[in-house]
């Protein structure tokens, strides 16, 4: 029997409607108690209009999904939107809360079906599906110091070494620059000459090393030279060029390293060095020109490549990823009256309001004229509505030009489409969230639109 935890005030019809369903329903009040039985809950219900139940829980119940119920009074949900697994609706009819209940319930019972598929596979399945979501996990660093310490506090995590250190080849030098990790004890950690040069070996033999503790009535043979603990050293290649070094130590009577455990290094490395050829790459394409010299946004160059690469993604793992159309009100009345020079500078501001208003992982692209884009990875097209919605109303209440005297109001309309709810290609994509903006330019103006397979809203 399903289970369904209710957090807040004034959802018993909810509670009720759900019980005649089937559902084991419990209700609470108090954060406290609701996250001494959090572990029982397939579903959290929240009424948004309980204080600070954000702030409280958030951090909790990360992984179970979450529908957020606002009655549309101004209790706020946007804040939720950035929290995995997060459903927020308005004012639904407990028919409605019920079919929603019913769908989050059908993709969490998928999800649970490929995790318990997933623990009976091989060990050799597993270390596949994990450097797999480690390598998803990668795409996003940008930096080779990213990329190297994030797969040594894994591999510190798998082997339970004391310690990491990781070496950068500089391009023009050649030189290796250390990092290593914040908590490592002095003695696990040679001196700065005796790192360089162990590094420097692995580096040059291109080969794995490891070396074993010091063991109790035997001489110390490699004093001052290399760690007195157990220690593995993995070069990083790529295409016969070494682009750093990954190192994991123990403390000194700590256990040895055995082959496992180079393996799993030696994968990291692999996949490592994959990763920084593809930031060098990156970054390579980055020195063109990828943003609008006005609003210092993205131009739809990069705009169109990141788009193909979040839809590619959202198939590979199988979630959402949502574009927004907004164009500025009678923007032409702007130029015509006041000029091109002030209508540029309110570009400006709108770019820089829409930035403020988004995570860091959000690209926003100026389309042309006073057209912009938002591209949301990793979220549904209700998310997507309530962020337009937030944005269209901050924009609505904002003053801008202040610095010009003019204290200018203006207003904007949305259209929004996600992959793959309303739109199964990049090219429908844009064409769904075009459709729905023009939409509300046609009709009401100053308003957020969308439409769906079966209607619209």
């Amino acid at each position: 029997m399903h289970k369904v935890l209710f957090y807040g005030n004034g959802l018993r019809e909810y509670m009720e409607q759900l019980r005649g369903k089937g559902f084991t329903v419990r209700a609470f009040r108090s954060h406290s108690a609701l996250l001494k039985n959090i572990s029982r809950a397939e579903i959290l219900i929240i009424d948004s209009a309980l204080p600070g139940a954000r702030k409280k829980i958030a951090k909790h119940v990360r992984e179970i999904p979450k529908i957020i119920v606002s009655d549309g009074s101004g209790a706020k949900t946007g804040g939720w939107v950035l929290e995995p697994l997060a459903y927020p609706v308005v004012s639904p009819t407990p028919s409605e809360l019920g079919g929603l209940v019913s769908r989050v319930m059908r993709e969490s019972g998928k999800l649970r079906k490929l995790d318990k598929m997933s623990s009976d596979l091989s060990d050799a399945r597993d270390d596949a599906d994990f450097f797999e979501r480690m390598s998803h996990t990668l795409m996003t660093s940008k930096s080779p110091a990213e990329i190297f310490s994030a797969f040594l506090r894994r591999a510190v995590s798998i082997s339970k070494a004391d310690g990491w250190a990781y070496f950068i080849a500089d391009d023009e030098t050649g030189e290796l620059l250390c990092k290593k990790s914040s908590k490592m004890a002095k003695e696990c950690f040679p001196d700065m000459v005796s790192k360089q040069h162990l590094a420097s070996e692995i580096a040059l033999s291109g080969k794995t090393r490891i070396l074993p503790g010091k063991r109790k009535g035997k001489k110390p043979s490699r004093k001052g030279s290399v760690p007195s603990g157990p220690y593995i050293g993995v070069p990083v290649i790529k295409d016969s060029k070494v682009l750093g070094v990954l190192e994991l130590y123990n403390n000194p009577g700590g256990r040895d390293f055995n082959r496992n455990d180079a393996c799993m290094v030696t994968k990291f490395a692999d996949l490592a060095a994959h990763a920084v050829d593809n930031i060098g790459l990156q970054q390579r394409l980055e020195d063109l020109v990828i943003t609008d010299d006005l609003t210092k946004l993205f131009n739809t160059r990069y705009l169109n490549r990141s788009l193909e690469s979040e839809i590619q993604r959202s198939a590979r793992y199988s979630t959402s990823v949502s574009l927004i159309f907004m164009d500025l009100d009678h923007f032409k009345d702007v130029n015509d009256v006041h000029g091109h020079l002030i209508g540029s500078k309110l570009l400006a501001e709108i770019g820089q309001l829409l930035m403020k208003q988004l995570r860091t992982l959000d690209v926003v692209a100026r389309y042309g004229g006073d057209e912009f884009v938002i591209l949301l990875p990793q979220t549904e097209l209700r998310g997507a509505m309530v962020i337009a919605e937030r944005i269209r109303e901050r924009i609505e209440k904002t003053i801008f030009l202040k610095k010009e005297g003019m204290n200018f109001r203006i207003t904007s309309s949305f259209g929004v489409a996600s992959y793959p709810e309303t739109a199964g290609s990049k090219d429908e994509l844009i064409k769904i969230a075009d459709d729905s903006m023009y939409n509300v330019k046609k009709n009401t103006r100053n308003g957020v639109y969308a439409i769906i397979l079966d209607g619209s809203f």
